[in-house]
């Protein structure tokens, strides 16, 4: 096995590349120091939200359960799409073949629409759980927090 030999040159150029990259490191430090001077008050403002939120859930546990509730609903309605889907997709003429186990169905320009429509549908519904599900979040809150 041959020994590494000592190369001056290259071990000069990775010095310089180290300082480089210090110097570099302690500019974006310095940067985001200044930065965090000039926005005291928005952290400020920051640590107290974060305080009232950990009191509100401190308070109020069960607010925890909401998102899993609501995982919950939109898994059992994409099992019914799911379901509900496959029979929307077999709205056609079907067309069997002979060297074939499948059929093919032909739809019409319609079935397309419907199918849109459908996915559509699911997209609403899932975005509206989720709406309802912040929208009792922040009702909670806003009972909570101006109820004294």
């Amino acid at each position: 096995m041959k020994r590494a030999e000592y190369d001056p040159i290259k071990q000069k150029k990775n010095y310089d590349y180290a300082t480089v990259g210090a110097g570099v490191s302690w500019a974006i430090a310095v940067i985001y120091f200044c930065f965090m001077c000039c926005c005291w008050k928005n952290i400020s403002l920051g640590a107290t939200i974060m305080e009232a939120a950990s009191e509100f859930v401190s308070g109020n546990l069960r607010i925890v359960l909401l998102p899993l509730v609501s995982y919950v609903f939109s898994l059992l309605f994409f099992a019914y799409w799911t379901v509900t889907a496959v029979y929307v997709y077999s709205i056609g003429t079907t067309e069997f073949k002979n060297d074939s186990f499948t059929a093919n169905i032909k739809w019409e320009k319609s079935n397309r629409y419907i199918m849109w429509y459908f996915l559509f549908g699911l997209f609403w519904v899932v975005s509206f759980i989720i709406c309802l599900q912040q929208f009792i979040i922040a009702a909670c809150t806003c009972m909570w927090y101006f109820s004294g």
